[in-house]
């Protein structure tokens, strides 16, 4: 794990970067001018280093290419509906609605095996966010918190905080552009697209480069930002919105979903 600080907008901004499932996660915590921060700076290295086993538990658990993990052993028919672990099941019976949901868009079998890795992501850090950064809130001085993986990200802002998070959405012909930049206080932003991974979405429209949805839960707009892209036409719950950018003429347009 790695730990920076900078100076943001009038706060001290600390990051926290772990790699794990095959991409960088990041969680950041945005504090005040009152904060005691060599006191505070060691209960924040507590939750980190919590979230950090935590994040690698999950790898651990639900990597398809991991043989002893949950998600192998159930390939394999060592473990069934019946017999798997609660969380297991949950992240089981959540993909399966989410493929009813999305009309089998997002669809968490490949190549006839159980690969959910594209829900256990965001699932994994939403409840991540809310056991061990949410509990910062204890400390005046902490103005907001985020979690960030593979470009996704949940977060939080202190109801009478004049914080603001400005999110760059990735140009996804140019990685180190910003195409359209979102401000959030609290809530979800999920992108899927070629950016992070390529081209790595079975079933995915060519002409569809990139997706981000906006939402308050992180395991649901994952869901839908990847089901855009392989169905551009599917209307988004109204809890959610969105932006798709699409390849027309050699140059990058957007609509809002």
């Amino acid at each position: 794990m790695e730990m920076h600080s900078k100076r943001i907008k009038g706060h001290t901004m600390l990051s926290f970067v772990y790699h794990t499932m095959g991409t960088v996660f990041t969680s950041q915590i945005v504090l005040d001018e009152t904060a005691e921060k060599p006191a505070l700076l060691a209960k924040v290295q507590h939750f980190q280093n919590l979230l950090e086993v935590y994040l690698e538990q999950i790898n651990t658990r639900f990597s398809p290419y991991l043989a002893d993990s949950e998600v192998s052993r159930y390939n394999r028919g060592e473990i069934t509906a019946l017999t798997m672990s609660p969380d297991l099941y949950f992240v089981f019976a959540s993909s399966l609605a989410a493929k009813l949901a999305t009309h089998d868009a997002f669809d968490a079998n490949y190549n006839g095996e159980f690969e959910p890795s594209g829900f256990v992501k965001g699932w994994s850090i939403e409840v991540g966010f809310s056991k061990f950064l949410v509990p910062l809130f204890q400390f005046p001085s902490v103005q907001a918190v985020n979690l960030i993986g593979g470009g996704d990200m949940q977060m939080e802002t202190r109801e009478q905080s004049d914080w603001v998070f400005d999110i760059g959405i990735v140009d996804p012909t140019d990685r180190y552009s910003i195409i359209k930049t979102v401000q959030l206080k609290t809530g979800a932003i999920a992108t899927s697209g070629i950016s992070e991974r390529g081209h790595h979405i079975k079933g995915a429209v060519d002409d569809i480069l990139q997706t981000t949805v906006i939402g308050q839960a992180l395991q649901e707009v994952d869901v839908w930002a990847t089901a855009l892209m392989v169905n551009p036409d599917l209307a988004l719950p109204d809890n959610l919105s969105g932006f798709i950018f699409t390849r027309q003429e050699g140059e990058t347009h957007a609509k809002i979903s």
